[in-house]
């Protein structure tokens, strides 16, 4: 799995790549993927 943002520019998404190369949305899941993501709970908040 690869951590990625997607989506147009200005307006991209959290995401992973998967095994099989698709990329999966976790927008429902977090809100970006920026310091405080790491360095928290991984929830982003």
């Amino acid at each position: 799995m690869k951590l990625v943002r997607h989506g147009q520019p200005g307006r991209e998404r959290p995401g992973i790549i998967d095994a099989q190369g698709g990329i999966r949305d976790l927008g429902g899941h977090c809100k970006d993927f920026d310091p405080a993501f790491f360095a928290g709970d991984g929830l982003g908040n």
